[in-house]
């Protein structure tokens, strides 16, 4: 099933935290041609007896049409539900990796 939303022009286009995947979604928008957006999340986690740890979690959108963007759902095996939107910062370059090899090859 297809996730959609609306976003106004200025919505997540700022540069993330993480310089590599801020890198890598700037050559998808030039190899595609098309507008690719990136949200980070972070969030402190507190623990027990030891210091509070910061995660940061990415979500992706893919423009379609006028302000209605699609939100990129990934498969993770670990996960008890299908819907999977925001996700590490690994998960999000695998995928980034994965759609600028392909649009290489083309």
């Amino acid at each position: 099933m297809v996730m959609c939303t609306y976003l106004n022009d200025s919505d997540y286009t700022a540069p993330t935290s993480n310089a590599e995947l801020n890198s890598m979604l700037e050559e998808l928008k030039q190899k595609t041609g098309d507008d690719w957006r990136l949200e980070e999340e972070v969030y402190e986690v507190k623990r027990l007896f030891r210091k509070p740890k910061k995660v940061a979690l990415y979500t992706l959108y893919y423009h379609i049409h006028s302000i209605e963007f699609q939100i990129i759902n990934f498969y993770r095996l670990e996960s008890e539900t299908s819907i999977n939107v925001s996700v590490s910062a690994d998960v999000m370059a695998a995928f980034l990796l994965g759609m600028l090899a392909d649009k290489g090859a083309q």
